[in-house]
């Protein structure tokens, strides 16, 4: 029952009091804030790399299920975009030396309805995904018309010239492909990419449309957990042989 009580009483807690704890208790400064340990994968890539910059689509909460916000606690800023309706508040609190754009993110400029759910983890812009979240016992709780863009045109418009991106973070719920395909990849390439799938078989890679459309702007995959894939460009790879 005691021990019952204390995790009923840490899950009240604020995530950034429970960290200060920990540091000061354990003197232990690694802690994920991904939702699989995706973070310490990126760490790791990215050991050598200071003050870089991150795209984050679909970035959810600032710290929550993040794989960008062990890179702004180190020094990083960048891109979080997210359609959820008052999302950004929390994002320009929490993580005000980034951008934080509520908007949508698709192959074309358009307004698309938006699910939403009591598990706001799982609002998605596809009706599929959807249908398939229902059948699951989850429901919708609101349909909204969000305003979407080409991820080419975002950057167009808030990236300054010749700013190289290190890191593309894209949990889109069903719609990562079509974020991938918005992309202007002779103009933007990451270094590092992660992107959801929830259909990847590691013993099967080219079923993945998202595998083979990443292969082919040659990328390599790096690591994958659970439904995230990690990409990487060639030449980052060289430098950690």
């Amino acid at each position: 029952m005691i021990k019952k009580a204390i995790k009923k009483l840490i899950s009240f807690l604020p995530q950034k009091l429970i960290e200060v704890y920990l540091v000061s208790k354990f003197k232990y400064d690694i802690l994920s804030h991904s939702q699989h340990g995706e973070d310490v994968i990126l760490r790791n890539l990215f050991k050598h790399k200071k003050n870089g910059f991150f795209v984050d689509i679909g970035a959810y909460h600032p710290y929550i299920f993040s794989n960008t916000y062990a890179l702004y606690r180190s020094g990083w800023k960048g891109i979080n975009i997210d359609p959820a309706p008052g999302k950004m508040s929390l994002f320009k609190k929490e993580r005000p030396l980034d951008m934080n754009l509520e908007m949508g993110v698709a192959e074309k400029a358009q307004i698309l309805d938006f699910y939403t759910f009591d598990k706001s983890a799982l609002n998605t812009f596809s009706y599929n995904r959807m249908l398939d979240l229902e059948k699951h016992g989850y429901k919708v709780q609101q349909k909204i018309g969000v305003q979407t863009m080409p991820l080419g045109a975002i950057l167009d418009k808030n990236l300054v010239p010749n700013q190289p991106i290190d890191f593309m973070n894209i949990d889109a719920e069903g719609l990562d492909l079509e974020v991938l395909k918005s992309n202007n990849w002779l103009k933007y390439r990451p270094s590092v990419i992660a992107v959801e799938d929830g259909d990847f078989d590691i013993e099967n890679k080219d079923a993945s449309s998202i595998y083979r459309f990443l292969k082919e702007k040659e990328y390599t995959l790096v690591a994958f957990m659970q439904k995230t894939l990690i990409f990487s460009k060639a030449e980052l790879l060289c430098m950690h042989q």
